[in-house]
């Protein structure tokens, strides 16, 4: 089944994803600092909320179609 347009989305970020996020947050502490770090992720979180009342708006991931629920 399809995700109807206008639906609310939920996020749920994939272990991969997790671990990629991780890896961004010790990059930018060790070469600007904490805050710097906290704040692109914060950055990060922000920019897929849109996801959640616009759920046609992301990227659809390839690795994810052959589930037919229109994850993105």
């Amino acid at each position: 089944m399809n995700q109807m347009i206008g639906d609310p989305m939920n996020i749920i970020w994939s272990d991969f994803a997790s671990r990629i996020l991780k890896d961004i947050f010790r990059y930018y502490k060790d070469v600007a600092g904490e805050l710097v770090a906290q704040k692109i992720i914060a950055q990060i979180f922000d920019s897929t909320k849109q996801l959640i009342t616009h759920p046609n708006s992301g990227q659809i991931e390839s690795s994810l179609i052959k589930m037919e629920q229109g994850h993105r």
